[in-house]
């Protein structure tokens, strides 16, 4: 996984800044793929208006093929299913600490 910082010129219709843009690769000092694969993506988004965040799903999707080839942290892999675990622990924690509220209301008057 790279970081790619693309940067542009802050007026309508601004230019890509080349100096200024980077990735996190050994070559993403001057111009590399990731940044590539990354302006394509953005173009895609501006030159088609009915592209929707599903049909660029169904239509783009990433080879399984080419994700299993890379090396990956597992910490990467289940960084999703970590968030929605503590969110649901979060969600159960405030329905129950509402619940022990509720009780004790209900137990303090006569």
């Amino acid at each position: 996984m790279h970081q790619v910082y693309a940067i542009f010129e802050d007026t309508p219709n601004g230019k890509y800044n080349l100096p200024l843009s980077s990735c996190s690769c050994k070559k993403g000092s001057w111009f590399c793929s990731h940044s590539i694969g990354f302006l394509h993506v953005v173009a895609l988004f501006q030159h088609k208006t009915d592209l929707t965040k599903e049909k660029f799903e169904a239509n783009y999707r990433v080879s399984p093929k080419l994700v299993q080839a890379v090396p990956m942290l597992i910490e990467n892999a289940v960084a999703v299913d970590r968030f929605n675990q503590q969110m649901a622990q979060r969600k159960r924690q405030i329905k129950n600490k509402e619940k022990q509220n509720k009780r004790q209301r209900r137990n303090s008057f006569p």
